[in-house]
């Protein structure tokens, strides 16, 4: 059989990071992060909570904690790994918790840092993000080498500006 246990996860670190040091030597991370789901409210305009806050216990080993050390409580981080499931006892009873091993570990852009600067992924190097045109681009009738035309409404219709269409 198939074994798949990959998850992709977004939220907000609830505290900063606990990092240990394993008996060889090596580094790990422990911290929680929180997601909320969230719908567009097409009267106000706004974004809303749309159902319960999801808190998760995520540990991270190797590089991942050493991208989990730089982090800070409230940052906003996209996490790739794999579901762990412990069960213990405890005064009788049987309990048990999942928790998140990542594999990799993303800051997500802040609004405040505009469209071009994406996020910190491994070692605080830019990941992702919008970057400007690609050379020799510009200029161009459509831009991007598309022709200019299409009806009003359309964002492809018109050249590129500084932000992108979606």
């Amino acid at each position: 059989m198939f074994d798949l246990n990959q998850t992709l996860i977004e939220g907000r670190l609830g505290a900063d990071p606990e990092i240990r040091q394993t008996r060889d030597g090596g580094t790990w991370a422990r911290f929680r992060i929180a997601q909320t789901p969230q719908r567009f409210n097409r009267d106000t305009g706004q974004y809303e909570q749309a159902g319960a806050t999801l808190w998760l216990n995520v540990v991270a080993f190797k590089y991942a904690a050493r991208v989990a050390a730089t982090l800070h409580k409230g940052e906003a981080v996209i996490i790739a790994g794999r579901l762990q499931g412990e069960e213990w006892e405890k005064d009788g009873q049987k309990r048990q918790s999942i928790s998140l091993v990542a594999n990799d570990i993303m800051t997500r852009p802040r609004p405040e840092d505009g469209p071009s600067n994406g996020g910190r992924g491994h070692q605080g190097q830019a990941q992702g993000g919008y970057q400007g045109q690609p050379q020799g681009q510009q200029g161009q009738a459509g831009g991007w080498g598309a022709p200019q035309g299409g009806s009003q409404g359309d964002p492809w219709a018109t050249a590129p500006s500084d932000i992108p269409p979606f």
